[in-house]
Order: C-alpha cells, then structure tokens, then sequence
C-alpha cells in the first residue's frame, strides 16, 4: 500500500498543525496495519485541514477495510482535485478506484407517496445510491407498517426495489373485507329465507284448510312446493356463506415472514 507523506500544501482554512499530526497518526497505523485507525486518524486530518492529497491515504484505507463505497467516493475526489500528487500516487488511486468500483453496483429504493424506505438500517434517497454488491436489507415503512425485503446487487448493476403495495400491509385489510361480504351476504341469505319459509307456511295452511277457497288447489300445491325449495337454498347458502365470513374474521398472528427479492438479468424474482 503506497502513503503518501508529503506536506498538505495549497490555501485551504483550518488547523493545518492539528491536520498534520493526525495524519501523522495515520501513516504510523498503515505502518502497523491498523487501517481501522488510519482511517479515523485520515478522516480527522482531512476534516480540520481539507487539504485533496489527504483523500488518497484516506481512500487507501477505506479500500483496505472493504468500505467500497467511501473509498471509491475519496479516490475520485483525489484524482478529480489534488494537482500535487506524483505519477505514482495517481496511478495507485486509479489502480483502486477500478478496483472498489468492481465491488459497487446501484440500487434504487422507489416509493410512493406515504411510503418510505430504509435500506441497511439508514434512510434511503429518493436517487440511486451507490451500495456494495451482494446482500442488502431494505425496509419498506407505509401506515405505519414495516415490510421487509431482501436484495441482491450485482457489481455494475443497476437495482429497482419497488413495492407498490406491501402484501403484508394488504393482506389483513382485504381478509376482514371478504370476511365482512360473506357475512353480509350469508345474512341477506338468511332473512330471505325466512320471508320464504314464511310464505311456504301461508300456502301449506291454505292448501290444507277444507273451508278455503284454496283447499287442495294445484297451483296453491305447486308455489309451496316452489318456495320450499327456495327456502331450503336460501337457508343453506345463508349458513354456509356467514360461516365462511366468520373464518376470514378470526384474527390470525402468522409469524413475521420475510420477501426476498432476487434480481435476474431479465428482471427480479421474488421468494417467499
């Protein structure tokens, strides 16, 4: 790993002596192998004197803990800023940044309006951002409700996590509203079946009463018989329709599951 030890030069505010001894501090840890101090001592240097020559050790070392994303971000400010710089520190820079840029990908969290997202724990822009390819927690949060997803970032590779909809969201409002139709169906079903029934008892009695003018009549006999029928249908399609809405009201507590969302060349699979 190439250092740079030179002197932060040009006209820039700030602490240039505190700037001088904390980079000092991260040349001895890249020395010792400690990139993990290196990096917070090149952080410190650079944010009391922002001087460009300092991204190139900080770059170094963010690349040596595998912190693709911020070191691709401080090599390109490097190259792109610091005029100072040998050929070889240049080509050092270059030869990592190719390299960190090999480790990122894309990955967009889209939303609608009354959603947000959060993508490893840290609220995602409304942009693309540039993330290390493989795994990736992302949190979908609507009303209130949190929906996770999995998602897998190639390198290079462009990522669209969308979700209109969360089916965990959905899922309990569009049960309770079949539940509350069947019962409201089963209902009707029932009262009508009781008008009916009703009805089939006037005609019986009236088919039986040997004073009534309709005593033994044909056609008092056949609209019984066809409300009997109507009745007995009526009834059991009541019954069975309340009691299928009564098992989509029972509350159920599932346990949390998980969306994984795989992303193919030719679009995403999702697994359940």
């Amino acid at each position: 790993m190439l250092v740079s030890t030179g002197a932060h030069a040009g006209e820039h505010s700030g602490d240039r002596e505190g700037s001088r001894a904390a980079f000092r501090r991260g040349v001895s840890a890249v020395t010792a192998g400690s990139f993990e101090e290196a990096r917070t001592a090149f952080r410190r240097a650079y944010e009391l004197f922002p001087h460009p020559s300092i991204l190139f050790n900080l770059g170094l070392a963010e690349a040596k803990l595998g912190a693709w994303v911020d070191a691709e971000a401080h090599l390109t400010q490097f190259l792109r800023e610091d005029t100072g710089s040998t050929s070889a520190e240049r080509a050092t820079a270059a030869a990592e940044l190719a390299h960190a840029e090999q480790k990122l990908g894309w990955l967009l969290c889209a939303t609608r309006p009354g959603q947000s997202c959060r993508v490893n724990g840290i609220a995602a822009p409304l942009t693309e951002q540039r993330v290390a390819i493989g795994r990736h927690e992302v949190e979908f949060l609507h009303d209130g409700k949190r929906v996770p997803v999995v998602a897998f970032v190639d390198a290079q590779q462009h990522r669209r996590v969308d979700l209109p909809m969360p089916m965990a969201i959905q899922a309990p409002r569009s049960t309770a509203t079949i539940g509350v139709g069947f019962v409201v169906v089963g209902g009707l079903a029932l009262g009508a079946a009781t008008a009916t029934g009703l009805k089939t008892l006037a005609l019986s009695e009236a088919y039986r009463d040997r004073t009534g003018p309709q005593y033994q009549d044909a056609g008092v006999r056949s609209q019984g018989i066809s409300y009997r029928t109507a009745t007995d249908v009526l009834l059991v399609s009541g019954l069975v329709a309340a009691g299928i809405g009564v098992v989509f009201l029972i509350p159920r507590s599932p346990p949390p599951r998980s969306t994984a969302l795989r992303f193919l060349p030719g679009g995403f699979h999702v697994q359940f």
